[in-house]
């Protein structure tokens, strides 16, 4: 009678999770994965003037960007497309009292190097809301 028993679970153990199994295989692939809250594009900041990049020195350059909103200005950098090894400054505030306008300045830069970027803003009133990401790059000075 044991026997009987010790088989009965091993079968419904075994049905239980080949259920389970089909089930989670059975979701579409943009389930799988998917963060239990999205977003609405009107909650995110927008960058819509995009990345401008000046005031080149030995090893440094000014980025600029704006935003619609109060946010955050994140920026990564690297020295390939990938952003491999990528360095993260979270920057300044872009705020009303300067138009939504913020500068930060990339420092420590080697000479004659392209350098990507890749920059968002993050809103003050939900940080899990970032922009799109801009994209841009450019090339240290020879000096």
């Amino acid at each position: 009678m044991q026997d009987d028993t010790r088989d009965r679970s091993s079968r419904r153990l075994f049905l239980q999770s080949t259920a389970a199994t089909l089930g989670a295989a059975a979701l579409p692939s943009w389930a799988q994965g998917a963060p239990a809250i999205v977003a609405a594009d009107s909650a995110r900041p927008v960058a819509a003037q995009g990345l401008q990049f000046g005031d080149p020195q030995a090893g440094s350059v000014m980025l600029w960007s704006r935003c619609d909103r109060p946010a955050r200005l994140i920026v990564e950098y690297a020295f390939n497309e990938q952003f491999r090894n990528a360095q993260k400054i979270v920057g300044p505030y872009a705020l009303e009292t300067s138009d939504f306008t913020v500068r930060q300045d990339l420092a420590g830069l080697p000479a004659g190097r392209e350098v990507f970027v890749r920059a968002s803003f993050q809103g003050l009133d939900n940080a899990r809301a970032p922009s799109e990401p801009v994209l841009g790059s450019f090339t240290t000075a020879a000096w």
